[in-house]
């Protein structure tokens, strides 16, 4: 199944898979793996439980209304990103830049800021 991963203003695809049996976090596990720059990113209400998004680039991305539960963020450049109403409890931060990011609404039960 074919998935793209778009721009939240412009529309402009980022990043896109075809894969059979995809998810989108497939999809943004293996952008994040090979590098892409995910920066304005619109991801609301994606599903991405434990998703490893280990040195993401995810500056200004829309994470709002997000399945995020158990992720890891280590290193990850997520500042200015709208976190607001998702859920990322038992998240690991640990090293990402998260200047600016609203994280108003969030369940951030059990996660993990470090070093931030």
């Amino acid at each position: 199944m074919l998935i793209k991963i778009k721009h939240k203003d412009t529309g402009e695809v980022l990043y896109s898979l075809d894969a059979e049996n995809n998810t989108i976090k497939n999809t943004v596990e293996t952008a994040v793996k090979g590098g892409v720059n995910l920066s304005c990113a619109d991801l609301s209400g994606a599903d991405l439980m434990a998703a490893n998004l280990k040195l993401a680039e995810l500056e200004g991305a829309d994470l709002s209304g997000a399945n995020l539960k158990y992720s890891t963020f280590y290193d990850a450049d997520i500042r200015m990103a709208n976190f607001r109403s998702a859920d990322i409890g038992h998240s690991y931060f640990g090293g990402a830049n998260i200047a600016g990011a609203n994280f108003d609404g969030a369940n951030i039960e059990g996660a993990l800021f470090e070093g931030n």
